[in-house]
């Protein structure tokens, strides 16, 4: 960023209810931006291609010129919460220090 914060972006995959067609599913593409450094340090630690999430936060369009001088606009969701869904692999009541959320451990 030109002010010297962090920021983190990726894009989020999330699937329709119904198919098309063709009997395949759908696919959306939600572009999301963070500002917090707790959740920017969990999710580059944390959070790979293929991990299940769930996002919290508020959509966001900014404006701007681009590089030929039109006026454009970019969308996202600028997150305030994100959290990866685990499935159980076991019925203890509490889980041990190993499968334990990382995102425990973030201070922020």
């Amino acid at each position: 960023m030109k002010n010297g914060k962090e920021v983190c972006n990726l894009e989020i995959q999330c699937s329709r209810t119904y198919l098309d067609k063709d009997g395949k599913k759908i696919y959306d593409y939600i572009s999301c931006r963070c500002f917090i450094p707790g959740l920017i340090k969990y999710i580059s630690n944390y959070i790979t291609k293929g991990t299940q999430v769930i996002v919290g936060g508020r959509f966001q369009t900014d404006l701007y010129v681009d590089r030929n001088g039109k006026n454009s606009k970019a969308s996202y969701l600028l997150l305030e919460h994100l959290e990866s869904v685990k499935i159980a692999k076991s019925t203890a009541p509490y889980p041990s220090k190993e499968q334990r959320d990382p995102l425990d451990d973030v201070d922020w």
